[in-house]
């Protein structure tokens, strides 16, 4: 979809808004910022690792890493309008309901304990699909949330049905603009989805807000995760970047985000300022660390085993040692000359039949591993083979009748979803046919034949070479056997001739135990074509990160030391923002981390943060933050009325230069908004709660 069709007519942005730039300048804009495209990071990989493009992208397919576009996204969530019915313990019916423009919102009541957070919370608990610090107490009263919000391109309405707080239910409908969620019954609304059940909530909220907003999972390596404790990828969503819109207590000691796993604060801040290729990056060196650790488990498993068989073989070479100090005594005694010669043959067909189950050893070493080549080409073939089956079917899937009333929808407009590419079902235009060329998916799949026929074949060689060595190997075993009988025939006489024949067999079975498990030298470092590639890939995304971010980051130094001095913090020289979402304050001359700052100084650097984001953005034609701000309990962090009226009257100067902002706190001092705010944008009770 066109950059431009994202804003709905009643949302379009006033003068000092944000006009999102067409996707053709974006690009332009990118090429002349020295942003590679996709096709570009690919081919430089594939130069600097002596590797094709395609075997690039066949190994980051396989990866699970697709590069992503370098335009920056632009973002918008407004809160709209929430509603919320219920019961309190002895009956009184519970209703709360509100509504909410772009701007600086104020929850404000003296005292604790009369709600200002749980009406906070009751537009987080739809937004974030799951409450943040709503008291277990006001849940068990809440029967229904209903929440209007828009995503800039369309209006949804979230419900959230509570009533049995074991199995709450949601559903997620969309129109094309707010007044349309009012106006339109929920039978004419478009249902994007329902679920029951907390974990499935939170699911479907994740894919509805992520989608609207552009935002893909972050992707982290944790280093001690994962059931065996060796690191696992882990993966976060819309919970966690709900973060950087609450700003609540529980995240006061983070600059951006309320989740303090390493990196993620980082990499959260670079996506919302648009960092290009930022979460692709991310996913690359998941992937570089899970290849890292399959080959350290590999190394693990071998050295286990090799110290397992160390015993053994000590024990083999001590028998060894023993067995040849008898038999060289024996022949020493030995006065009978005559079976030399037989001797020599008997030796001579023992060093052919040694040297045969070698040769079976390797050749069923090698018939393990092209057995091991065939099942996985097989299960690539398959697995393409099914995600374009699927792709295929879901795609020819005819619809005939309406899914609500099973009534047919007629041939006109099974017509006009031919001619106009109007859907059938809700009128709408059908989105943009899939970007993916079938000659490409016809190649990819017989590539992926080839390649299996190959693997079949190699297993068909290796396996008949098996078979041959095994011929030999029992061949040279009878002519074994044949000369040890001439030799016991020809020493029978003698008791030494045994005993020196018993000797060499065990010799000669210890010889050939030990040579079959000599342990192979170790080849420390050395890399897998796939991880080389691999880290190819991330040399140029990190060339590009760190490329777009330094000229980003220095301007956001800025705005940030600018807002925050205009928000209430004293003597403060300059700021210093780190890729890993760290920040450094010069105060007076002297460098204070964000965690050694006064509450008050953390609250208002986490919200020109923010705001930074946003300005940036607008100069760049672009938002990457969605512009919404929740803060809870604004008056626990300051020391005086005087320095929260002054951070209250300079976010609603802000919030008038940029009209898509939108800010909702709650204080339990009045005296912060009264006069600054308009009484419409003060929600308060005149009785002894707010709900």
């Amino acid at each position: 979809m066109d950059q431009q069709q994202l804003f709905a007519p009643h949302q379009l942005p006033g003068p000092a808004a944000v006009v999102p730039l067409p996707r053709q300048q974006q690009w332009a804009a990118a090429l002349a910022a020295g942003v590679p495209a996709p096709g570009e990071i690919i081919t430089a990989a594939a130069e600097s690792t002596g590797h094709s493009a395609d075997t690039v992208e066949s190994v980051l397919r396989e990866s699970g890493v697709q590069l992503s576009s370098p335009l920056a996204a632009s973002r918008h969530l407004q809160l709209a309008r929430v509603r919320v019915d219920g019961v309190k313990p002895g009956g009184e019916i519970l209703t709360w309901q509100q509504e909410f423009t772009p701007g600086v919102w104020a929850i404000t009541y003296p005292g604790n304990n009369v709600g200002k957070t749980s009406c906070l919370e009751f537009a987080v608990w739809p937004l974030r699909g799951a409450p943040r610090q709503l008291p277990k107490d006001v849940r068990t009263w809440i029967h229904r949330i209903e929440a209007d919000v828009s995503t800039g391109h369309r209006a949804l309405r979230i419900v959230l049905d509570t009533a049995e707080p074991r199995r709450p239910r949601c559903t997620i409908r969309t129109c094309a603009t707010l007044e349309e969620l009012d106006d339109l019954p929920d039978s004419a609304q478009h249902l994007l989805g329902s679920a029951t059940g907390q974990t499935d909530i939170s699911a479907l909220v994740d894919a509805v807000m992520r989608g609207d907003l552009g935002l893909e999972q972050a992707m982290m390596w944790g280093e001690s995760a994962g059931q065996d404790g060796e690191g696992a990828a882990q993966t976060h969503g819309w919970t966690s970047y709900f973060g950087a819109m609450y700003l609540n207590l529980g995240g006061a000691n983070l600059l951006f985000g309320d989740v303090a796993t390493a990196g993620l604060p980082g990499q959260l801040l670079e996506l919302f300022i648009d960092v290009p290729y930022t979460a692709t990056l991310s996913r690359v060196e998941v992937a570089i660390q899970q290849r890292g650790k399959q080959d350290r488990l590999a190394r693990r498993r071998a050295e286990e085993a090799a110290r397992a068989r160390s015993a053994e073989r000590a024990q083999w070479a001590k028998e060894l040692r023993a067995q040849r100090r008898a038999a060289a005594q024996m022949r020493s005694q030995d006065p009978v000359t005559q079976l030399t010669d037989r001797r020599a043959k008997e030796q001579e067909a023992t060093q052919e039949w040694k040297a045969a189950i070698r040769q079976v050893a390797r050749a069923t070493e090698a018939a393990e591993l092209a057995k091991e080549a065939r099942i996985q080409a097989k299960q690539r073939h398959l697995d393409a083979v099914e995600t374009h089956r699927a792709q295929q079917v879901m795609g020819l899937a005819e619809i005939d009748c309406c899914g609500r009333c099973q009534r047919d929808l007629g041939p006109e407009r099974k017509k006009n979803e031919l001619a106009d590419g109007l859907c059938r079902s809700c009128i709408r235009p059908l989105p943009a046919p899939e970007t993916t060329d079938p000659r490409a998916v016809e190649m990819e799949l017989a590539e992926l034949a080839r390649q299996l026929g190959r693997a079949e074949e190699d297993e068909k060689q290796v396996g008949n070479a098996l078979r041959q060595a095994r011929r030999k190997e029992h061949n040279a075993h009878q002519t074994y056997l044949k000369a040890s009988r001439l030799v016991e025939q020809t020493a029978s006489a003698s008791q030494v001739h045994a005993q020196l024949a018993d000797a060499e067999k065990t010799i000669a079975s210890l010889e050939g135990k030990l040579e079959a498990t000599s342990p192979q030298p170790a080849s420390p470092g050395q890399r897998s074509p796939d991880t080389a590639i691999l880290q190819a890939v991330r040399t140029q995304l990190l060339n590009c990160v760190e490329h777009s971010g330094h000229a980003l980051f220095a301007e956001l130094d800025q705005e940030i030391r600018d807002l925050a001095a205009r928000f209430g913090v004293a003597n403060l020289d300059s700021v210093h923002l780190q890729r890993t979402g760290r920040i450094t304050a010069v105060k007076a001359g002297v460098p204070m981390p964000f965690n050694g700052l006064p509450p008050g100084d953390r609250l208002r650097m986490r919200i020109a943060t923010v705001i930074a984001l946003l300005r940036i953005g607008s100069r760049r034609g672009t938002i990457g933050h969605p512009g919404l701000l929740l803060v809870d309990s604004i008056g626990t962090a300051e020391t005086t009325v005087d320095d929260g009226r002054r951070l209250v009257q300079e976010l609603h100067a802000v919030a008038q230069e940029m009209t898509r902002l939108q800010i909702v706190l709650t204080t339990a001092q009045p005296a912060m908004v009264d006069g600054i705010l308009p009484a419409e944008k003060i929600i308060t009770s005149s009785q002894s709660h707010l709900f």
